[in-house]
């Protein structure tokens, strides 16, 4: 499988729901929701293997524990941001980040039933993921004559643009690392209360037209348009209020990766985006304090 996706030109992502079931379903949510397909392969005698291609969006957005890394002072000030990158190297996913837990809207987990490919069954087969126990997650498949075959789940492969290198798993640190710090100026200004998160990656040119679609103030718009700089695909931490307003965008660049080295800035962020006027002070003083460009 890794070979095949190779000799597409893409990288293949692992991840593992025995790690955390919950998290496994965000991630494949992560991938959906940007149209990357993701394959799952099962366990047993034969194994098997298909091909997720959509969700159905629930209207309940469930709670979940965020990994807080930084407190709300916010990011260590880094430091050479020229680091050289390792090009022959694939992204590998890893385990979602340590830390303080913080409770938030997980619009990533708005889902049960997804659609596969299956060759027994052909395209949009009806599917769950049910979680069995803390370390098991099955998959269940349904038949026509109204069976259903549960499996449980051995392995996620998401297939990525070549020159990507921030992963999903990768995408959902930087949620846990900018989070608590951001969400201090959007509590300045706009007060407490709990807040969601939605992760995904777009190309860049379809971010930068859903931003013209909004209507945002034209002559903030025109200044940021003139100064930001994005990589083909950007991943996006979007932080929505309780209610679902969607408040503020903070945008990362996909080609680079997350950091080890303290003395290195850890997340590529390119730009902070309000997409609400009422989060434009919060936007406004994380860049002012920054040197990450404001939208």
């Amino acid at each position: 499988m890794f070979g095949a996706f190779r000799a597409y030109g893409y990288s293949s992502v692992p991840f593992d729901p025995a790690e955390d079931p919950s998290a496994f379903k965000l991630l494949l949510n992560i991938y959906l929701r940007s149209g990357i397909p993701v394959v799952l392969t099962t366990k047993g005698r034969t194994g098997h293997a298909v091909t997720v291609v959509g969700y159905r969006k629930e209207e309940v957005v469930p709670e979940w524990n965020l990994n807080k890394v930084w407190a709300e002072e916010g990011p260590p000030e880094g430091g050479d941001t020229e680091a050289p990158l390792d090009e022959s190297e694939e992204p590998e996913e890893a385990s979602p980040c340590g830390g303080d837990s913080l409770p938030i809207l997980a619009h990533n987990l708005a889902y049960e039933r997804i659609y596969v490919h299956d060759d027994r069954l052909g395209p949009y087969a009806r599917a769950r993921l049910v979680e069995v126990d803390p370390v098991t997650l099955e998959i269940e498949i349904e038949f026509p004559d109204n069976t259903v075959e549960k499996t449980e789940l051995d392995i996620g492969l998401a297939p990525l643009y070549a020159k990507a290198r921030l992963t999903g798993s990768q995408l959902l640190e930087a949620a846990g690392l900018l989070y608590p710090w951001v969400n201090n100026y959007l509590e300045q200004v706009l007060g407490e209360e709990r807040r969601g998160l939605e992760l995904f990656f777009e190309r860049s040119g379809n971010y930068l037209a859903s931003l013209y679609a909004r209507r945002l103030d034209a002559e903030r718009m025109e200044r940021f348009m003139g100064k930001v700089s994005l990589s083909r695909y950007v991943g996006i931490v979007r932080i929505c209020s309780e209610s679902g307003v969607e408040l503020l965008d903070l945008v990362l660049d996909t080609t680079d990766i997350l950091r080890e080295d303290p003395f290195d800035p850890l997340v590529p962020i390119l730009a902070v985006v309000a997409l609400d006027p009422s989060a434009q002070p919060a936007a406004d003083g994380v860049s002012a304090n920054t040197n990450i460009l404001a939208g």
